[in-house]
């Protein structure tokens, strides 16, 4: 019987929460108010047990039926900040790369803050920022690893097309749906190794280095751009005749089995 009675409070509670979003914290108050009381009035000999478990079982069934408590937090797709400056909060995916006096990356975004106040989001950005950045103990410039938790600010948008290139297709096919451009680091939280993956991006660069001190320039950086995906430091000149052969997609596409 005390069973049916709880049940039936659940059932009109989550009638009651479907139509009404009392505050959380007024409802767990009083669900804390009729458990003490039940334990008032059955110290006293009140028989008034069973109605006070209904009305437990009403403020659950609010609680379960309201909005806001137990939902998972609403994310902020960044699509609806394409066109705006904002600030990205998220894990650094891969190897930072300098490209003159900007620093490349890909963001796997975790926040966003464009309109007011931090709010949870997600999604994977290519990242162009200035490479004007904070040092980090222990690293070379542009100071940026694998792992860390990196904070940027800048204008967001979709990647456009390079060329006659589909660039934004490429990225897509990568799942980076953004690129935040001339964009700033505002701040890096180094991450511990980054495990697997950090090494593997660690021997990445030890190979771009490698090639830089034994393969003469312009061909140093073609062969890290074909080969390792690195690409920024690919001459201009070099890039354009690419564009006027028709080959520019090679260079985008160029070291996608470790970029």
């Amino acid at each position: 019987m005390p069973l049916a009675w709880l049940a039936l409070g659940v059932v009109l509670g989550l009638f009651a929460g479907s139509v009404w979003a009392p505050p959380p914290l007024a409802l767990l108050l009083l669900l804390g108010a009729s458990g003490g009381a039940w334990a008032l009035a059955r110290s006293a000999g009140v028989r008034v047990g069973l109605p006070l478990l209904m009305a437990a079982g009403a403020l659950l069934g609010v609680l379960l039926g309201g909005p806001g408590l137990l939902e998972p937090p609403e994310f902020d797709a960044l699509e609806r900040f394409h066109g705006e400056e904002v600030e990205l909060r998220g894990t650094l995916n891969g190897v930072a790369e300098l490209v003159g006096t900007r620093v490349r990356f890909r963001l796997e975004a975790e926040a966003v803050r464009g309109r007011g106040t931090w709010r949870p989001s997600a999604g994977a950005v290519r990242v162009w920022a200035d490479a004007d950045i904070d040092p980090v103990e222990g690293r070379g410039h542009p100071f940026l690893a694998h792992g860390d938790l990196v904070t940027v600010r800048g204008v967001l948008d979709a990647p456009q097309a390079i060329d006659g290139f589909d660039y934004r297709e490429h990225l897509a096919a990568r799942g980076i749906g953004s690129e935040l451009s001339r964009g700033s680091v505002v701040a890096v939280e180094a991450a511990d190794g980054g495990g697997v993956l950090g090494a593997v991006h660690a021997v990445r660069t030890k190979l771009a280095d490698a090639i830089a001190r034994h393969v003469p320039e312009p061909q140093a950086a073609l062969t890290r751009a074909l080969v390792l995906g690195m690409r920024g430091s690919v001459p201009p000149r070099v890039s354009q005749e690419f564009r006027d052969a028709g080959l520019a997609h090679l260079l985008a596409v160029s070291g996608m089995h470790v970029g």
